[in-house]
C-alpha cells in the first residue's frame, strides 16, 4: 500500500502528505489522519481498529497539521472512478436499490471493459487499479503521474468526455444522419462485442413484449421504420424457447442498424433490408449505449479532495473483502468467490496452528499466501511493480 502511494518518492516528499480517513462502527470519521512510514500506520490501524479506511489526497501540508496552516489544500491525487448498481436502477428489471444478483452485475463487467478501453486507448492511461467495492459496485484509481496532478478542471473534463448518460435517462448521442464521436463509436463498439450484452438483453427481458420494447423503439424517430419493427418483432413466435425471444429482436435490430455487421453479411451474400432511413441511423447506438454504458458518479470523479474506500477493506454489510479486480478477466469474476472475513479468520487460525515452529517474521510474509486472498494481494502486487518499472 504505501509502495503504491508513495510512486517512488522520498516520504517527506509525498506520502507524508497523504490523507487518510478512519471510519468506526458509528459512521464517526476521523479525518487528516497522516503517517510518516509504514510502520507508523500498522501501529495507529491496530490501535485505533477502524471498520473502514478512506483514501484521500495528496495535500501542501502534512494532513495531521492541517489546522496550523491557513493554505492547506489539496494537490495531488488518482483519477477515481465509482460505478454503483444502483445508478442503473431506472433500466433494471431484476433487482433494485441495495438488492444486486448475478443477472444486474452484468453491467459492471461492461462497465470495466468499456471504461478501461476508453481511458487507455483516448487518453493514454497505463496504470489502473480496479477495486471490487465489498457489495454491489467497483472503483477504478488511475494512478499515472498526469492523472494524479490534473486539477479540479481537468477532472472535470475528462469526466464528462466519459459521460452519456445524464438527467433522466437522456444520452448523448445523435440520432440524425450525423458523424458520431469517435468516443460514441469506440463504446459501442466494445459493449457489442462483449457476450455479456447479450446475455443481459436476454436476462433483463428489454423485449419481451410490445411494453418492454415500446420504450426502446421510441428512441427511433421515424414512425415507417419504428412500424416496420414492431411489426418484425410481433411476428417472432412466442413459443420459442424462454429467453430467446429478447435475442431474436435484439438481432432483427442489429441487422438492419448496425453498419459493420450489415457489412458482414452483406458480404457473406445475405440479402438485407434496406439501410435505416437518416432520421434513425444511429437509433441502434442510441439505445445500446443508454441501456449498457457505464454509469458515472462524476462528483467523485471531479474533485481532487474526494475520499475513496481503500482497496482491501471489509464491506461492513456483506463481510467481503474489496479485491482488485483484472480487467482482462472481469466476465470471470464471481462475487460468490471474493473473500470473506470469516472465511479469512478461519483461514489464517488453521495457517497459525500450522505454523507454529515457524519464526515470527516469516509466519507474518507466510499468512496470506495461505489463504483465498493470495490471488488478489498477487494482482495488486504486480499493480504496483509495473508502476515502479514505468
Amino acid at each position: 500500500m504505501f509502495e503504491w502511494l508513495s510512486y517512488g518518492l522520498k516520504p517527506q516528499d509525498y506520502i507524508f502528505r497523504r490523507e487518510f480517513a478512519f471510519i468506526f462502527e458509528d459512521d464517526a470519521y476521523l479525518r487528516y489522519q497522516s503517517f510518516k512510514n509504514e510502520h507508523e500506520f500498522r501501529t495507529q490501524l491496530s490501535k485505533s481498529q477502524p471498520f473502514k479506511i478512506d483514501i484521500g489526497a495528496v495535500f501542501n501540508h502534512e494532513p495531521r497539521d492541517h489546522k496550523k496552516f491557513t493554505d492547506f489544500r489539496a494537490q495531488e491525487r488518482e483519477l477515481v472512478f465509482d460505478i454503483d448498481l444502483t445508478d442503473y436502477d431506472i433500466i433494471r428489471n431484476c433487482c433494485e436499490g441495495a438488492n444486486m444478483c448475478s443477472k444486474c452485475w452484468r453491467w459492471i463487467p461492461i462497465a470495466v471493459k468499456v471504461l478501461d478501453f476508453l481511458l487507455r486507448e483516448h487518453f493514454g492511461f497505463k496504470h489502473l487499479l480496479w477495486v471490487f467495492s465489498g457489495r454491489r459496485g467497483i472503483h477504478c484509481w488511475v494512478s499515472d503521474e498526469v492523472a494524479r496532478k490534473l486539477n479540479n478542471e481537468g477532472r472535470m473534463a475528462v469526466a464528462e468526455y466519459l459521460s452519456l448518460i445524464s438527467g433522466e435517462n437522456k444520452i448523448g448521442v445523435g440520432r440524425k444522419n450525423e458523424p458520431l464521436h469517435a468516443m460514441i463509436e469506440d463504446a459501442y463498439d466494445t459493449i457489442v462485442s462483449l457476450d455479456d450484452f447479450e446475455k443481459l438483453v436476454i436476462e433483463q427481458g428489454w423485449f419481451e413484449n410490445e411494453s418492454k420494447w415500446e420504450p426502446i423503439l421510441k428512441i427511433c424517430d421515424d414512425l415507417q421504420t419504428r412500424d416496420e419493427i414492431n411489426a418484425q418483432f410481433s411476428a417472432i413466435n412466442d413459443d420459442d424457447a424462454k429467453g430467446s425471444l429478447s435475442l431474436k429482436r435484439w438481432r432483427i435490430l442489429k441487422r438492419r442498424f448496425d453498419e459493420k455487421f450489415r457489412a458482414k453479411l452483406e458480404k457473406s451474400g445475405e440479402k438485407l433490408l434496406p439501410p435505416p432511413v437518416p432520421e434513425c441511423k444511429n437509433f441502434l447506438k442510441a439505445f445500446v449505449l443508454l441501456y449498457a454504458y457505464p454509469r458515472l458518479d462524476v462528483n467523485v470523479s471531479t474533485g481532487i479532495n474526494h475520499l475513496l474506500k481503500s482497496p482491501f477493506c471489509i464491506h461492513p454489510s456483506t463481510g467481503n473483502v474489496a479485491v482488485p479486480v483484472n480487467p482482462k478477466t472481469i466476465e470471470r469474476f464471481k462475487i460468490s468467490d471474493v473473500p470473506r472475513v470469516d472465511k479469512l479468520v478461519t483461514e489464517l487460525k488453521k495457517v497459525v496452528k500450522s505454523s507454529e515452529d515457524t519464526d515470527k517474521e516469516n509466519r507474518k510474509i507466510l499468512y496470506y499466501k495461505h489463504t483465498s486472498l493470495n490471488h488478489y494481494i498477487e494482482l495488486f502486487e504486480a499493480f504496483v511493480k509495473n508502476l515502479r518499472e514505468d
